[in-house]
């Protein structure tokens, strides 16, 4: 593939070359040799690569062609599929580190999580063998991942906190005035040697401790763009107030769920107006029959619900009830086996509670749509589920100290793959790949996509299945 000339133009060392690696623009040191007479160009040493229009130097020039001496240390076929599919849609991802921290400690950051995407059920200890197998060990040379290493690396970089903190204020920037889920999850951490994880009452019945981690993500791309762990199992108004002072507000409308509506929080949100959200009421909450929110009902149109709604405004802020029809149905009929079960049946007290079943009330200090307030709240559910991602996949040297700040760079690389990973999904959807296969389908069908060196130089496309080459061409990968 030709090199694009703003990429050749870039201001670089003298006699040096622009190769593409697979999407990756390496600068290669190149010399001549003279056989018969003629002149032979000759590639000596990568020494750099072109990232974001710019010249950035290895630490360390690695030889072209460099090989092992050990032959079981050669890996000659290379995983390639499955990691091209995320470094192709990760570049922005890359340069953001590299803005933020220093080069060594960018690229080991975007490796761990891309192959934390390639191979989602990959520990620590497995990294290094998925490094030097797959074509991630070609595009980022010498990276060291082997697992006496990782603890260090995670000690230091949790320390330099503010670094991770710039990148998530530079993602809060770049969704300014978008609408962002925010909420908290628990996540299960057994530690004997640090306190940053606490028993709950919820880690007592499944038997681990828990530390609490809060997150925001946009609503419409499903990316995540802030997050933070917290000690034990932190009260939602504590960190969501730790949240509102620790990151600047961009115009985006925060969804949170019941959680959030406490009177702590609602204290805070009067107390920062500049800050528009949309918070779920409990069904029991007085104000909904005081101000009889559920009168003037009409259908509100959202695709493959029978949904009734109503808005009203009452002193500045926005009230918006819904009745999913089908909800109150299973509802009703839950409540009717429930009072067939008692001894005598009371007509009065069945009917009692029969016209809130099925419904749900929002608060918001922003005037919205009904359709668009329910769309709100419906998709808020599927970025719970991807969420869940996040509380499988923290692991520890359990040789070594877990301290906090090891802690912060785990959850930090965690929240780089779940971006990456999210970036992704979007893809596959905007090419209809999801009706056909599920992502997991695809990552491990990419997965028999091989690469193999040929003279210790050249990398070559291995033949795979026609499917598997169908879906690559399509994913231009």
């Amino acid at each position: 593939m030709a090199i694009p000339v703003e990429i050749r133009q870039v201001e670089r060392p003298k006699n040096t070359v622009v190769k593409n690696y697979f999407g990756k623009f390496k600068v290669v040191k190149r010399t001549s040799k003279y056989v018969n007479g003629k002149a032979i160009p000759k590639d000596l040493a990568i020494v750099g690569e072109i990232v974001d229009y710019k010249f950035v130097p290895f630490e360390t020039p690695v030889p072209v062609g460099t090989r092992s001496k050990k032959n079981q240390e050669k890996t000659d076929i290379k995983d390639y599929g499955n990691i091209a599919i995320f470094t192709k849609n990760s570049n922005d991802i890359l340069e953001k580190l590299l803005t933020h921290f220093d080069s060594s400690t960018a690229y080991k950051l975007y490796v761990i999580a891309i192959l934390r995407c390639a191979y989602p059920k990959a520990v620590n200890r497995d990294l290094k063998f998925y490094y030097e197998t797959s074509f991630m060990s070609e595009l980022f040379k010498k990276v060291g991942l082997s697992e006496s290493l990782l603890p260090d690396f995670f000690e230091k970089t949790g320390r330099a906190y503010s670094n991770i903190h710039n990148f998530m204020l530079d993602r809060i920037n770049e969704f300014k005035g978008k609408v962002q889920i925010i909420d908290g999850t628990l996540k299960s951490y057994n530690s004997d040697e640090v306190t940053f994880s606490q028993w709950s009452r919820k880690g007592k019945v499944k038997g681990s401790k828990d530390f609490t981690l809060l997150y925001t993500c946009d609503l419409y791309t499903k990316e995540p763009i802030y997050h933070r762990p917290y000690q034990g199992n932190m009260l939602d108004s504590t960190i969501f107030e730790d949240f509102l002072e620790n990151v600047p507000s961009t115009g985006e409308i925060l969804v949170a769920d019941k959680g959030f509506r406490t009177k702590a929080i609602t204290e805070l949100l009067e107390q920062n107006k500049n800050v528009k959200y949309l918070l779920p009421l409990k069904r029991n909450t007085t104000l909904i029959r005081a101000e009889k929110l559920d009168e003037n009902l009409a259908p509100v149109k959202i695709k493959d619900k029978q949904l009734l709604g109503s808005k009203k405004q009452i002193d500045g802020k926005f009230f918006y009830l819904f009745k999913d029809l089908e909800i109150a149905g299973k509802e009703s009929v839950g409540n009717y086996q429930k009072h067939l079960k008692r001894n005598t049946f009371n007509i009065d007290e069945f009917n009692k509670n029969n016209q809130f079943f099925g419904v749900i009330v929002f608060e918001s200090n922003v005037d919205l749509s009904l359709e668009d307030v329910y769309t709100l709240y419906d998709q808020r559910w599927e970025i719970e589920e991807m969420f869940n991602f996040y509380k499988n996949i923290l692991e520890l040297s359990k040789t070594r100290v877990h301290s906090e700040m090891k802690v912060y760079t785990t959850e930090f690389i965690n929240y780089l793959s779940l971006i990456i990973a999210t970036k992704v999904k979007n893809n596959l959807i905007r090419l209809n790949l999801h009706q056909n296969y599920s992502f997991r389908q695809i990552i491990e069908y990419l997965r028999s996509y091989k690469v193999e060196v040929i003279n210790d130089t050249e990398w070559k496309k291995r033949k795979v299945l026609k499917y598997v080459q169908n879906l690559a061409e399509l994913l231009e990968i």
